[in-house]
């Protein structure tokens, strides 16, 4: 059950009449539970720079565990707090419980949610966005948006998802079991999609009641904000003189579970039916050392082939690519956008989301899918070298999602601090 915390401190609090001139228009505090894959910060990154573009006087915090938030270039009037890493949680086992912390908040989860309070109850956050879980994590933000609801002046709360998670019968098990969907109708006042309608039905996917149905919006697919570089310039960088060199770029998000495509890719690259092909392969930022140590022996001797843990430019490269091939994850829509032609190898377990945002593309005839059970070198050789004989795919979904947001954001957080 919520607990009684401090109230957002009023804009202004505390500070003296001759720098009352220099206090945020907004403040903004945005919440990502993910530090395994990329995807979420992505996201992250993408909202709050949209944000800090539109409001400069404003003071926006993200609320992550994200441990490459350092790498992604941030405006001046964005911070960040680091909350303990979902994939570190053993190393809070052994803390104590309080009297008033149930044992579902031992150790990891009690301390964000710890965190999570102070850091509401310091920022006094005019908007509160939280991406991809409703309560939190472990339900860490439970209490935290309790506060915040029942908060004078009132705070806009906002949460936002992914067009597709896990399938309907794991999400619709987890959302019951911790409160989310009663947080879904009660809690929060707008509910955005990253999608398009017209790709996935994520209303019946998430099994939304008809309240949160109602301040439901789908937003568009979130893309990156970066200068493309053109494809003849990357091209040239690469070393590729001739046009006509097919080039696969490969990438595997954060990578902790990357090291089997990037394996059978290389033993690809291998085979009579992609020779003279070049590859921009990234492998990400989480592979193991070891690992990473092992592709770039296979690696050694192919013509053509760079190795990268991680690129600020990643749309650069797939625009110049020939064949993306990934697992399945967010970089879809940007290669779609693109016009590119993809090879999918989605992650199964433990969440099925890559794969049922594969399925749906095979469907849609706007991917091809090689599940990875079946992957091998011989046999991605054999896809790839397929797909580089058709045409590139076309797509007309909506891909204007980060301007779709920041119009729904603002205009939330002006209705309610007007209201």
């Amino acid at each position: 059950p919520p607990v009684p915390c401090s109230p957002p401190a009023p804009a202004g609090y505390l500070v003296p009449p001759s720098l009352q001139s220099s206090v945020p228009s907004h403040r903004i505090l945005l919440y990502s539970h993910d530090g395994y894959g990329l995807g979420h910060t992505a996201i992250n990154m993408k909202v709050a720079n949209e944000l800090a573009r539109r409001l400069p006087q404003a003071a926006i915090v993200l609320l992550s565990s994200a441990m490459t938030a350092h790498a992604h270039e941030l405006a001046p009037n964005i911070d960040y707090v680091r909350l303990p890493t979902v994939t570190k949680e053993d190393l809070y086992l052994d803390l104590p419980l309080t009297g008033t912390t149930p044992a579902a908040f031992k150790g990891f989860y009690r301390l964000r949610e710890a965190l999570v309070l102070e850091t509401v109850n310091g920022f006094a956050p005019d908007l509160f966005w939280v991406d991809d879980n409703p309560c939190g994590i472990g339900r860490d933000l439970a209490r935290a948006l309790a506060c915040l609801r029942s908060a004078d002046p009132p705070v806009a709360l906002v949460f936002g998802t992914k067009e597709v998670s896990d399938h309907p019968q794991v999400i619709q098990r987890n959302w019951r079991h911790d409160g989310s969907y009663h947080t879904l109708d009660e809690i929060y006042d707008r509910i955005l999609i990253y999608g398009d309608p017209h790709f996935f039905d994520s209303l019946t996917h998430f099994s939304l009641g008809p309240a949160a149905i109602a301040k439901t919006r789908y937003c568009g697919f979130l893309m990156r904000d970066e200068p493309i570089v053109p494809a003849e310039q990357i091209r040239a960088r690469l070393g590729l003189a001739e046009r006509s060199q097919p080039l696969l770029v490969v990438t595997t998000g954060g990578g902790a579970d990357g090291g089997q495509l990037v394996r059978a890719t290389l033993q690809a690259l291998r085979n009579p039916a992609l020779a003279g092909a070049a590859a921009f392969i990234v492998t990400g930022p989480w592979l193991p050392a070891d690992e990473r140590a092992q592709l770039t022996q296979l690696a050694h001797g192919l013509p053509d082939v760079t190795l990268m843990p991680y690129t600020n430019e990643l749309m650069s490269y797939l625009n110049a690519a020939d064949l993306v091939i990934t697992m399945g994850g967010l970089t879809v829509y940007e290669t779609l956008k693109l016009g590119t032609r993809m090879l999918l190898v989605p992650r199964v377990r433990p969440w099925a989301e890559q794969l049922l945002r594969s399925e749906r593309l095979v469907e849609l005839g706007l991917a091809s899918m090689l599940l990875p059970s079946e992957l091998s070198g011989a046999e991605l050789a054999r896809m790839a070298s397929a797909l580089l004989a058709e045409p590139a795919p076309t797509a007309a979904f909506d891909y204007d999602g980060v301007r779709a947001v920041g119009d729904e954001l603002l205009r939330l957080m002006e209705h309610v601090r007007g209201g």
